[in-house]
């Protein structure tokens, strides 16, 4: 019986079945494939108003994400409400991680962090600030084009139309025109009663990227002269090493070094498949720890049994 592979060596090889080629741009907007008959060359004018949103002239709309995708559908539910206040086409919406840095931070933390079911509370206002920046400018550079009134043009899924003679314009048309607007400070936020996409049941942006096994993760990270590690962690809480086979780790194929650590034992190794067999060789012994029977059944029946009891006034103000 053959080893089985995994899916993205399955991809690979699918992939390379059918001749086709990927190439992969580094942009400061993060990675973009496309295939090989889809490269264009020369820039595709970019116009960003700020760091959140960015449209080029091929009508494409790329929102930067500065949370970490847990499953929770960030990829998604962000993009949604720039892209709202943006009167954007939902099916020209992009994505793209933010790299770390300042401008990137949550404004409400004042950090990259995400946590406490707070990313769409905390990113709702500067990412519908950020689209409507953006349709503002879109919005001007359409009634200069046409020389008409402002209150003439409106913008919807992604172009812009002027009322009198239905005459319209794409984003990416209007986007080189738009760049050398002024950006406003405080543009005009839409009422809940127009919102077309937020709370909508659309279809999440990353799945084709998942499925096609072009999504990047943080086990894709690579970078010269890179090892892989996999730590040896406590089984209970309070317990500390008390022996290990470092010899039979390190005599692996592949494997590093084994170093120990605060929270355990780190293996490092060519691979992280080394790694791992590393890790393993280990045959850590540990102590029984300060609370060994602290585990989720426990805490469960715990919690159950509170239920039963009175509460208790974890603060009392006023009348």
């Amino acid at each position: 019986m053959k080893a089985p592979i995994t899916r993205r060596e399955f991809m690979r090889t699918s992939l390379a079945g059918t001749g086709l080629t990927l190439a992969v741009f580094i942009t400061c907007f993060g990675y973009k494939i496309s295939k090989a008959g889809e490269v264009k060359s020369g820039p595709l004018n970019p116009f960003s108003p700020d760091v959140w949103i960015q449209i080029t002239s091929d009508n494409i709309v790329t929102i930067v994400v500065n949370k970490s995708n847990m499953g929770q559908g960030v990829y998604t539910s962000l993009p949604m409400i720039a892209a709202d206040e943006l009167d954007a086409d939902w099916n020209q919406i992009r994505f793209t991680p933010a790299p770390a840095g300042e401008k990137y931070i949550d404004p409400v933390w004042g950090m990259q962090l995400t946590g406490g079911s707070t990313s769409v509370r905390h990113m709702f206002e500067p990412l519908g600030k950020a689209g409507a920046t953006a349709r503002e400018m879109l919005v001007t550079a359409a009634a200069q084009t046409w020389g008409v009134p402002l209150d003439q043009c409106v913008a919807h899924k992604g172009a812009v139309r002027e009322k009198t003679n239905g005459r319209s314009l794409t984003y990416g048309q209007l986007v080189e025109k738009a760049s050398t607007l002024p950006v406003p400070e405080n543009p005009p936020l839409k009422k809940e009663s127009r919102y077309t996409l937020i709370g909508q049941p659309l279809a999440r942006l990353d799945i084709p990227y998942k499925v096609d096994a072009s999504a990047v993760f943080g086990i894709d990270a690579s970078v010269p002269g890179m090892v892989y590690a996999d730590i040896a962690r406590a089984p209970v809480y309070g317990a500390h090493v008390v022996s290990y086979d470092k010899d039979a780790a390190e005599a692996l194929p592949g494997v590093h070094k084994v170093v120990p650590i605060s929270s355990g034992i780190a293996v490092t190794a060519d691979s992280i498949t080394a790694a791992w067999e590393g890790k393993r060789a280990l045959k850590v012994t540990w102590s029984k720890g300060s609370n060994p029977d602290l585990n989720n059944d426990t805490l469960e029946r715990q919690l159950v049994e509170f239920l039963g009891k009175p509460g208790k006034t974890a603060k009392q103000e006023g009348n």
